[in-house]
């Protein structure tokens, strides 16, 4: 039977030395001259001119709603596609766009009554 045997010296770790030693009681740091060259900055004049198609935003960071485009394009844009439905509905509520998509919400929802 071979037997291995490993010497390790132990080494004690001394911490390095510092002769660093706190302020005295009372001391403050060294007061300095400097000061600002110009205490009466102004900023520069607001030039930004918003970009094409820029959309504000109203005072709670909602997007303000824009009317550029009609009540069939805002549906077709929301992924109700069928033009005729859509039609049918605006004529039905007189265009009153919530009426209309809650209808169309309701029949999206009723979907697996005609799927086949």
């Amino acid at each position: 039977m071979l037997y291995i045997v490993f010497v390790v010296d132990v080494i004690q770790y001394v911490p390095p030395s510092s002769n660093w030693t706190p302020p005295p009681p009372g001391w403050t740091p060294p007061q300095s001259d400097w000061s600002p060259h110009n205490v009466a900055w102004i900023p520069p004049e607001n030039v930004w001119i918003p970009p094409p198609g820029w959309t504000p935003l109203a005072s709670n960071g909602d997007s303000l709603p824009l009317q550029t485009c009609t009540p069939m394009e805002q549906l077709i844009e929301m992924g109700f596609a069928d033009r005729g439905r859509n039609q049918q509905l605006l004529e039905k509520y007189g265009a009153d766009m919530q009426r209309v998509i809650q209808e169309l919400v309701e029949d999206a929802n009723e979907w697996h009554n005609t799927r086949h």
